[in-house]
């Protein structure tokens, strides 16, 4: 009889000796390799995996991991395409008569908190930069109520003047004083706009910011800015929670409206009567969007037509 083994068994179901540990020890591996991928993207982002605050974002990373395209340019950062609402060498097509975003106008983004409202007018100005003419570029003016974002901290300051409420006079400064180029500049005659200087001035969340509210702006430097816009020539692009926190003059007078869901049917009637379309065209558009959080209409009175995001024509 031969000796009995006093080898122990491995349990059902378990692997045997170091197939264990090696099997584990790739899991743990790929874990590393997943979450140094994740973390590299989030820093590019500007914010980092340790802060708590970072936890939605993260989750929005995992989800949508590999959907956004980040990009370096004047701007000095990298604008994060979260959405994936923004494609690549986005420009003038064959239906626009020019370029949206290389001409002096009022450009609009409503949206609620964390809608992107920010994140598109970063890379809103971001397009404008990668296709105008750099001899054309004027000075490029950012107001926020946020100057701490690490975003915008990123941004280049040589490109970028940036603004909050504790700099309003500066801010202001430096508005008198364009505007005073701008008619230094007039008595040159020049006909061509496209070979004027161009301006961009954007004013983030004016709602959340008092210096900029309605109420306080009107008949002053800042709101004698909207009016004169065309004058200097500028690119104004204002964000907002609501419809109703931007001036008059900008409701009446924007060229180019981005929608996110979240407005009410007062505002939306509201912004229907500033476009030439029918308000059931409005309307179809705008439920395209309505259960999707981060999608949008653009709706562009210059060229007659209504888009989901930048890509898809759903009126003309």
């Amino acid at each position: 009889m031969g000796r009995r083994s006093t080898k122990k068994e491995p349990e059902v179901g378990a692997p045997a000796g170091s197939n264990a540990a090696k099997i584990a020890a790739d899991a743990q591996s790929t874990a590393d390799l997943k979450h140094r991928r994740l973390q590299k993207r989030f820093e590019l982002a500007g914010s980092s995996l340790s802060d708590p605050a970072a936890a939605k974002a993260e989750a929005l990373l995992k989800k949508q991991l590999g959907s956004y395209d980040p990009q370096t340019g004047a701007l000095g950062c990298d604008v994060i395409n979260f959405h994936g609402k923004h494609p690549r060498g986005f420009g003038k097509t064959e239906e626009d008569d020019e370029h949206p975003f290389l001409a002096a106008k009022i450009i609009v983004i409503v949206a609620p908190t964390g809608g992107g409202k920010s994140n598109l007018l970063l890379n809103l100005l971001k397009i404008a930069m990668e296709h105008i003419d750099p001899k054309r570029l004027g000075r490029v003016i950012f107001f926020t109520g946020s100057p701490q974002d690490k975003l915008v901290q990123k941004l280049n300051p040589e490109t970028v003047k940036i603004f909050s409420s504790q700099s309003l006079e500066s801010f202001i400064a430096e508005i008198l004083d364009l505007e005073k180029c701008a008619e230094i500049a007039a008595q040159v005659a020049c006909d061509d706009d496209t070979k004027k200087p161009l301006n961009y001035i954007l004013l983030d969340d004016i709602g959340n910011s008092r210096e900029l509210a309605p109420e306080r702006t009107k008949g002053s430097d800042i709101g004698r800015l909207y009016m004169r816009h065309r004058h200097l020539p500028a690119c104004i692009m204002l964000t907002a929670q609501r419809w109703h926190m931007l001036p008059t003059f900008v409701r009446e007078n924007a060229r180019q409206v981005f929608l996110f869901p979240g407005a009410s049917k007062r505002e939306l009637d509201d912004i229907i009567r500033t476009t030439p379309f029918l308000p059931e065209s409005v309307e179809q558009a705008y439920r395209l969007v309505r259960d999707h959080p981060h999608d949008f209409i653009w709706i562009d009175k210059e060229n007659g037509t209504i888009k989901k995001n930048f890509s898809t024509v759903v009126c003309r």
